[in-house]
């Protein structure tokens, strides 16, 4: 269910679907290795759902990340990286010459 809200999320502001290969997306597959195993071996049922709760974290890390991104993108690692890629999105076009320019550049080393 949150990968379709997810889903619905990108189609509707980018028309596409996000793409974005988190860190933590990254994590929360090998919770699901885990709890898949443990299920499988019948062992106990919390490693799968320490990894419900990562992929449900996971889902509004990326819907965070389509909220922060102007455009679409991929292989966007976390969250910050969207707050850093939207600072420099938006770097006025003088770019780097520009005082506004010169500022936000700074802005976005600084994060």
């Amino acid at each position: 269910m949150c990968y379709a809200i997810t889903a619905g999320y990108g189609l509707w502001k980018y028309g596409r679907v996000p793409s974005y290969h988190t860190q933590f997306a990254k994590w929360g597959n090998w919770l699901v290795l885990a709890g898949a195993i443990a299920l499988l071996l019948h062992w106990s049922l919390w490693p799968l759902r320490i990894a419900a709760v990562g992929g449900t974290l996971t889902n509004l890390e990326t819907i965070a990340i389509t909220y922060v991104l102007p455009t679409w993108n991929a292989d966007v690692l976390s969250l910050r990286e969207a707050q850093r890629i939207r600072v420099l999105k938006s770097v006025p076009p003088a770019g780097r010459h520009s005082a506004a320019g010169r500022a936000i550049y700074k802005f976005a080393d600084f994060l």
